[in-house]
């Protein structure tokens, strides 16, 4: 919250010095500036001695507020103008640029001598639009400039002088007579040596203490890792089924922790600095500096429309997955296992604010520099800014996708039954499941469907997607770098439903659906096809999606190992399914919906024992047999 007044408190700063500025040109006349000093002259002559010395006031005082807006610049350095990743942009328009006081290990802070040569600059050049060539003074004066501007500014402990050089000869109509003006002053009311000397500090504190990364990782890992919305780290978890996260939604979870908690980060020795609760005092409470800045006062401020970088691993594409087992030993072999170990790659940017609450006759006065928080592998890492991989949401990285062959390679994608050529299949290449850059898609070319592209070059040997509406996904190695053809299995896609029969007495009796309470896990894998999982989990909740009931499966003869646990509300095995599943190609014509078969054990097991010896009887080839799923 303090970060959002700060934002706004400048604007109304900026806005008051503009209004300002209209009285001082509509009243100069009645205008006397006791701050400056200002050379004796006759008393008649006071307008154009109060008209300059209202710009210089004016002028000095916007400087200074852009100054503090832009980290303590008025001209940017070259190397930060022109490159758009070394500053960070508070409006949209881009007009306000807040340079990264810390960028690619080098220290980029203005030093006091800069800011002063800045505002002296600033205000010697905006002189004449200022003063828009005494228009308003010449009925009544003559006003002949001879010599050039130049201003010096002085940053002291309590506030701002500016001097400026102007030399002027002036005269009244109707006189003879002609008076010199050449020096004007203001003095500004803000401690500025004294706010740029805390923004060291807390950078300083910063670089050597990881401050802020250290307190990033601690939010992520506050709460719980479960998907969808949990922030996994490490961890072991006794369910059916891999356990997967969408990588944005993931990060959308980061960023709104961080955009609720940096701002209530507080500092030692600074006006304000009592901690709101427990939680703050003993996590968000920086001790950054040994001197007392009881005057002032110090805050961070992140928005979620600011660029934000992450990598994790292990993930693929948008999906974060889980390694997924069984117990080794047979009679627990039910007992599901999910291990997962995730390591985070961040960057993003933070704006400190340093507040003068006294500063411009108590309206306030904000400077503001911005500093990249940068984690490598869960740990703070200023030392190395950079990282080996930044995906894109589309899951490439341009940079390297477009190191390129000179030739060409013609691709093929073809049905795996009829062999006929496929149009509209995406083609990507994969460099080892980390990076992927999109081709295209095989679109007419002659006689026949293919894609012509020129390969990346940096990875090799690489390997080809291939994906599209009706098939199955296929993976293939990158052998032949003139022309290659893709097999794609056509696939049909079926609702599905779990029925349990249950045994009673050695028999089963007729199919019932699932009880409230109860659940069904469904995990079907087959070895036909390079990473293909599918993980069902019947009847849906609230956080499901309509697809999470449909079932994909290969036309053709593939054969699956289908795994089918129910669990009753206390979540203890009362039944399922265990086997290999091959299903008949020809029962897919003219089938929308698939259904499992589950044995339900009568009455249900008590006990762990009694679990296990369910657990052995679902791998019976009798009942694998007498439960085939059904197409309908």
């Amino acid at each position: 919250m303090y970060g959002k007044r700060g934002q706004v408190t400048i604007f109304i700063i900026v806005g008051i010095i503009l209004m300002f500025s209209v009285a001082l040109f509509l009243y100069f006349r009645n205008i006397s500036i006791p701050l400056a000093e200002l050379e004796a002259v006759p008393t008649e002559y006071t307008p154009v001695q109060n008209y300059v010395q209202a710009c210089v006031d004016i002028l000095a005082r916007r400087g200074i507020v852009l100054l503090g807006l832009q980290g303590g610049y008025l001209d940017l350095p070259r190397k930060v103008a022109t490159n758009p990743d070394s500053y960070l942009s508070i409006v949209p328009n881009g007009e306000i640029k807040l340079p990264y006081w810390y960028y690619n290990g080098e220290a980029r802070v203005p030093s006091q001598k800069n800011m002063e040569t800045d505002i002296g600059n600033y205000v010697s050049l905006n002189m004449l639009n200022c003063l828009q060539n005494f228009t308003s003074l010449s009925r009544q004066f003559s006003i002949t400039p001879l010599g050039d501007i130049t201003s010096l500014a002085i940053v002291g402990e309590d506030d701002v002088t500016v001097q400026t050089m102007y030399p002027l000869s002036v005269s009244l109509h109707g006189r003879d007579e002609t008076v010199m003006l050449t020096k004007f002053a203001t003095h500004v009311p803000v401690r500025l040596r004294r706010m740029h000397q805390l923004a060291m500090d807390i950078l300083r504190a910063e670089n050597q203490g990881l401050f802020l990364e250290n307190i990033t990782i601690d939010l992520m890992a506050l709460g719980s890792g479960d998907p969808p919305d949990g922030i996994p780290f490490s961890d072991m978890v006794f369910a059916c089924g891999k356990l997967k996260w969408h990588k944005p939604r993931v990060q959308e979870s980061i960023k709104n922790r961080l955009f609720y908690n940096l701002p209530r980060i507080t500092f030692a020795n600074t006006l304000f600095d009592s901690p709101p609760d427990l939680y703050s005092a003993n996590n968000l409470h920086i001790k950054a500096t040994e001197e007392e800045y009881d005057d002032l006062r110090a805050g961070v401020y992140y928005s979620k429309d600011w660029n934000f970088l992450m990598n994790v691993r292990p993930s693929r594409d948008s999906v974060m997955s889980s390694d997924f087992g069984k117990g080794n030993e047979k009679y627990l072999s039910y007992i599901c296992v999910n291990i997962y170990h995730f390591t985070y790659d961040i960057e993003y940017p933070v704006r400190i604010t340093i507040r003068d609450e006294a500063a411009f006759d108590g309206n306030g006065y904000d400077f503001s520099f911005a500093t990249p928080v940068m984690i490598n592998h869960n740990e703070g890492n200023r030392a190395n800014p950079g990282f080996s991989v930044f995906e894109t949401p589309e899951g490439n990285d341009q940079g390297y996708c477009e190191q390129v062959e000179d030739k060409e390679t013609v691709i093929y994608t073809k049905d795996a039954v009829t062999f006929e050529d496929l149009r509209d299949i995406n083609v990507t290449f994969n460099c080892v499941d980390t990076f992927r850059c999109p081709l295209g898609q095989t679109k007419p070319d002659g006689q026949v469907y293919r894609l012509r592209a020129r390969l990346p070059t940096f990875c090799t040997p690489g390997a080809l997607e291939a994906e599209g509406t009706g098939y199955i996904k296929n993976v293939q190695d990158v052998t032949n770098m003139l022309a290659t053809t893709i097999f794609l299995t056509p696939k049909g896609t079926f609702n599905l439903e779990v029925m349990k029969r249950p045994l009673v007495n050695d028999a089963l009796v007729a199919p019932r659906p699932l009880e409230e309470g109860e659940t069904a896990f469904v995990y079907v894998t087959t070895d036909a096809f390079t990473d293909f999982t599918q993980y069902k989990k019947l009847p849906l909740d609230a956080e499901s999606l309509p697809e999470d009931s449909m079932l994909d499966l290969a036309v053709g003869d593939v054969t699956y190992h289908l795994d089918l646990l129910i669990v009753d509300k206390e979540n203890n095995l009362i039944g399922g399914y265990r086997g290999n599943w091959t299903p008949d190609k020809y029962a897919f014509e003219g089938s929308n919906t698939v259904t499992l078969y589950a044995l339900e054990k009568m009455p249900h097991p008590i006990g762990s024992e009694a679990q296990a010896i369910l657990f052995m009887q679902l791998e019976n080839a009798t009942w694998q047999e007498r439960l085939r799923p059904l197409f309908r």
